[in-house]
C-alpha cells in the first residue's frame, strides 16, 4: 500500500533504459497513435485484463486509481495499476498487486518492446505505457487500471479499449495540447470514450462537449450528485451509489484517507463492475494514501502537508480539504512551480490558509527559478531565500514552531525533492 517508506534510487539497468528512451523520442507528442498501436499490435499486449478501467482527469486521477485499485484488491482480484508521473524512480508507474513493478520486471519489458518496434520511433510516454501493457500481460490479471497522463484523445493509453471509462474532473491545464476552456479539454478527455461502456464523471458539472460524446455512443452516464455521493459527519462516512439501475446506500465509519470525492468515484466504478461495498471489504482502502497528493509527513518535529497541485483547479479542490482536515489552521507553505503553469492563481487560490510563503526552484526545462517565481505571486510574505531547496527548509525550519504545519506544494519536482530531502534526514 502507498505510503511512508524509505526512498530509493532507480538501479543502473532501469536507469540506462530511462536515458535511452528519453533520447529516441519524436519531439511531436501530437502526431497520432498509430506508431504505438502498431508496437502494441506486435506485442500482443492490447487486451492486458479481463477488465479494463481507464481513469482520465484533470486532477484526482491517481487518488481515484489507487483507491479503487485497494478495493479491488480487497475482493480478491488479481490487479495491476498505472500511476504518472513518478516521484521517486519510474518503478511506480506500473504496479501489480498494490506493489511497484520489479526492476527484472520492468528492464525485461523494456526489452520485449525495443524488439518489437521494428525501427518505429517512440517517445519517453510510448515507452512507458508499452512497458506497463507487457508486464501486466505476463501476469493474468482480473484488472488493469490505466491513468491517463495527458488529456484522453492522444494519450498512448488509448490504444486500449477500456470496460469502464473514469473522468475524474475537467479543468483547465496543458492548455498547449488541449485547449483553452472546460468545452474544449473536456472534448480531448472524451476521447476515452467506448461504445455502450458507462461512464464516471466525478463532478456534478459536466461539460457538453462530453455528454454529447457520450450520447453518440450510447454510453450510459454516472454523474457526481447525481447517480452517486458523499456525505462526510462526525459519525463517519455515507455514500450512495447506483447499482443494478437502483440507488444504495452504504455507511462506514471511517473516513478515507484520500479526497472522498475521488473516493466515491472510485467506489461507483467498484459497484458498476460488481465487487461488493460492505465495509470489511472496504476498511483497507480508506487507510490508502498516495505519496505527494495530500500526504501528511511527520519531519524535523513539524507536521509537513505535500501536495502536487501544480494549476488552479488542483489548488482550489486542496483548499477545500486542508480547510476540512485542519479547520482554522494557517500554514507556512512552500512553493515551486514550472514556467507554463498559473503560479500567481494556483497561490491565489490557496491565499485563505498561507501564513508566510517562500519560494523554491524547479528544475529541467521547464523549471523556473525561485526569484521569478516570487515576482509572479501576489503574496505579501512570499519570500525565495536563494532558491534551493534545502536553503528554504531552513528558513521554514527557523520560523516556525513544532506545532506549526507546513505546505509543500506545486509540481511534482519540488515535491519530489523536498521529500527526498527529509527522508534523508
Amino acid at each position: 500500500m502507498p505510503g511512508q517508506r524509505v526512498i530509493r534510487d532507480e538501479s543502473s539497468a532501469v536507469k540506462g533504459w530511462l536515458a535511452r528512451i528519453g533520447r529516441e523520442h519524436p519531439k511531436n507528442v501530437l502526431d497520432g497513435l498509430q506508431r504505438v498501436q502498431d508496437v502494441a499490435s506486435r506485442l500482443g499486449v492490447l487486451r492486458p485484463a479481463r477488465k479494463v478501467i481507464v481513469v482520465a482527469g484533470t486532477n484526482g486521477k491517481g487518488s481515484t486509481a489507487i483507491f479503487l485499485e485497494q478495493v479491488l484488491l480487497s475482493s480478491g482480484a488479481r490487479v495491476g495499476s498505472t500511476l504518472s508521473p513518478h516521484l521517486h524512480v519510474f518503478n511506480e508507474r506500473i504496479r501489480l498487486q498494490g506493489e511497484e513493478v520489479t526492476d527484472r520486471s520492468l528492464v525485461a519489458s523494456f526489452e520485449a518492446v525495443e524488439a518489437a518496434r521494428n525501427g518505429v520511433l517512440l517517445n519517453y510516454f510510448e515507452y512507458a505505457v508499452l512497458a506497463a501493457l507487457t508486464c501486466f500481460c505476463r501476469e493474468d490479471l482480473d484488472f488493469a487500471i490505466l491513468e491517463i497522463g495527458l488529456g484522453g484523445r492522444l494519450d498512448a493509453f488509448n490504444i486500449v479499449d477500456g470496460d469502464v471509462s473514469i473522468i475524474t474532473s475537467v479543468g483547465i491545464d496543458h492548455e498547449e495540447y488541449l485547449g483553452f476552456d472546460r468545452e474544449s479539454i473536456g472534448r480531448e478527455k472524451a476521447g476515452i470514450l467506448r461504445r455502450d461502456k458507462p461512464l464516471i464523471f466525478g463532478e456534478p458539472q459536466i461539460p457538453g462537449s462530453v455528454e454529447r460524446r457520450a450520447k453518440e455512443l450510447g454510453v450510459e452516464t454516472y454523474i457526481a450528485g447525481r447517480e452517486f455521493q458523499h456525505h462526510l459527519d462526525s459519525s463517519g462516512w455515507r455514500i450512495e451509489v447506483t447499482e443494478g439501475g437502483e440507488s444504495r446506500d452504504y455507511r462506514y465509519a471511517e473516513k478515507p484517507s484520500v479526497a472522498p470525492e475521488n473516493a466515491v468515484a472510485a467506489l461507483q466504478a467498484a459497484a458498476l463492475i460488481g465487487v461488493s461495498l460492505d465495509a470489511k471489504l472496504i476498511s483497507s482502502a480508506l487507510n490508502v494514501r498516495l505519496p505527494g497528493r495530500c500526504e501528511v509527513l511527520d519531519k524535523m518535529d513539524r507536521t509537513w502537508v505535500f501536495d502536487v497541485a501544480h494549476n488552479p483547479d488542483a489548488a482550489r479542490f486542496l483548499l477545500e480539504q486542508l480547510k476540512r482536515r485542519y479547520p482554522r489552521r494557517q500554514f507556512s507553505g512552500l512553493f515551486g512551480c514550472f514556467k507554463d503553469k498559473n503560479a500567481g492563481q494556483i497561490v491565489s487560490e490557496l491565499s485563505e490558509v498561507l501564513g508566510q510563503v517562500v519560494c523554491a526552484d524547479t528544475t529541467g526545462p521547464r523549471g523556473q527559478l525561485a526569484i521569478e517565481l516570487e515576482r509572479t505571486v501576489s503574496h505579501a510574505t512570499a519570500v525565495s531565500v536563494g532558491g534551493k531547496v534545502e536553503t528554504a527548509i531552513d528558513y521554514l525550519i527557523d520560523t516556525t514552531q513544532s506545532s506549526d504545519l507546513i505546505l509543500v506544494f506545486g509540481s511534482f519536482d519540488l515535491v519530489e525533492r523536498t521529500r527526498h530531502w527529509l527522508f534523508s534526514r
